[in-house]
């Protein structure tokens, strides 16, 4: 009679820890699967940016960058580098290297300090007008073409017609400028 009477209180207990094993196991499967949708949504992350120069919003995600992103920021440092005054150039250049790639940086804010102090001291300016420009997504690159105008004090100095090109490297959404190239196009 005991044995009979003690399955009869273990067959609940059986019963009931076959329904947690039941129950741990589809926990363990709802989380493999919530953690795969996880990794797959992080991948799959965009960020949206609509600067106010924009007509339309750009994407920017780890992997990838719009053209037209591309496009806006190589203007905006295009413009911080070429274009200067002996008043602003210094706030320009911490612009300019504040976008810059931490292995181009130190060599790159060199130049730029040598520069700003022979721009300060003979007065010298410059104004980039844009003509075309060029995003290739693929290489993170943008090939830009225009007029650069220089002045000397109040003497103006021989138009040059120039073409640029920004090299960038994308990490983790953030588009860092890794080198200029610039050469001057004969007319």
């Amino acid at each position: 009679m005991d044995i009979f009477h003690a399955s009869k209180k273990i067959k609940p207990l059986k019963q009931q820890f076959n329904l947690v094993l039941f129950f741990l196991i589809a926990l363990l499967i709802s989380n493999c699967i919530l953690a795969y949708w996880v990794g797959y949504a992080y991948t799959q992350q965009r960020t949206v940016i609509v600067p106010l120069n924009l007509n339309s919003k750009a994407m920017v995600s780890p992997q990838a960058v719009d053209a037209q992103y591309l496009e806006t920021v190589a203007l905006a440092l295009l413009q911080s580098r070429y274009t200067l005054m002996p008043d602003t150039v210094r706030d320009q250049y911490q612009t300019l290297l504040h976008h810059t790639y931490p292995t181009f940086y130190r060599a790159f804010k060199k130049a730029l300090d040598i520069e700003a102090r022979r721009i300060k001291k003979e007065k010298f300016s410059q104004v980039l007008y844009i003509q075309t420009i060029e995003p290739n997504t693929k290489k993170l690159t943008v090939s830009a073409e225009g007029l650069l105008k220089r002045f000397a004090g109040e003497l103006n100095l021989p138009d040059a017609h120039m073409r640029y090109t920004l090299h960038f490297k994308l990490q983790n959404t953030r588009l860092w400028l890794t080198h200029i190239d610039s050469k001057e196009i004969y007319v």
